[in-house]
C-alpha cells in the first residue's frame, strides 16, 4: 500500500492531495541533513540557532530576504506578532528575542538568521507533535516551501565553512 493511500485510508479523507504538501515531505530530508551537517546530529535550538548565525554573519544567504520578508509578513502586522506567531511554543523566554528582532525596523544578517532558524525549529516542532488536520497541511506548505530553502542555504554555507573540501567538491561539479 502507498503511503498516500493509507494516510487517505487512515485520516478518512479520500481527497488527500500529496501535491499540495511536497515542502513538506521534502522538509524531513532537508532537516535530516541539516541536522547531520549543522548540529553534529543533534539539533538543539538555544545552542545551534545562535552558533549558526553567528558563523554566518558575513555570508551572503541567497535567500535570508525572501526568507525573512515571507515570516516577518506572517508574523507581523501593525508593528506587533499576530496570533499566529503567538502560539507557538519558545522555551526559556525566546519569544521575546525573536519578537523584537521580527519587529525591529533593521535588524542584523545575524538576528534574522537566528530568528528564522528558532521559527524553523519550532515549525518542526509543530509538525512532528501533536494533532493534525489534513488540512492544516495544506495551509502550512508555505511556510516550509521557505523553510527548506533558507536551510539548504545554510547547510551549503555552514557545512562548507567547517568542511572546506565540501564547498571545493561543490565548485568543482
Amino acid at each position: 500500500m502507498s503511503v498516500l493511500k493509507w494516510i487517505k485510508e487512515r485520516y478518512i479523507y479520500p481527497e488527500f492531495d500529496g501535491r499540495k504538501i511536497r515542502n513538506i515531505l521534502h522538509f524531513s530530508l532537508v532537516w535530516n541533513i541539516f541536522e547531520r551537517e549543522c548540529c553534529q546530529c543533534n539539533a538543539q535550538i538555544n545552542t545551534h540557532s545562535n552558533q549558526i548565525a553567528l558563523a554566518l554573519q558575513s555570508d551572503t544567504i541567497p535567500s535570508l530576504e525572501k526568507t525573512w520578508y515571507y515570516f516577518q509578513n506572517r508574523y507581523v502586522a501593525n508593528a506587533q506578532t499576530t496570533e499566529v506567531f503567538n502560539s507557538f511554543e519558545f522555551n526559556s523566554g525566546r519569544r521575546e528575542l525573536v519578537s523584537a528582532i521580527l519587529r525591529s525596523q533593521s535588524p542584523s544578517q545575524a538576528e534574522k538568521t537566528e530568528a528564522l532558524l528558532r521559527i524553523i525549529f519550532r515549525l518542526r516542532n509543530n509538525l512532528m507533535h501533536g494533532d493534525k488536520e489534513p488540512n492544516m497541511f495544506y495551509e502550512q506548505d508555505i511556510n516550509f516551501k521557505h523553510a527548506n530553502a533558507f536551510l539548504m542555504d545554510i547547510c551549503n554555507l555552514y557545512h562548507g565553512q567547517r568542511c572546506p573540501e565540501y564547498s571545493q567538491n561543490r565548485n568543482n561539479s
